[in-house]
């Protein structure tokens, strides 16, 4: 996990970039599950 007081968090783009990162993962995450349970 991520420490949020880490000092790169600091920059917007960078917050944009994992928060970016993380939604992807959650859809493929989810998609995986749906391929699972089909």
């Amino acid at each position: 996990m991520f420490d949020l007081s880490a000092p790169f968090l600091d920059d917007i783009d960078t917050i944009l970039l994992v928060s970016e990162l993380y939604s992807s993962l959650f859809i493929l995450e989810s998609r995986c599950r749906r391929m699972i349970i089909v």
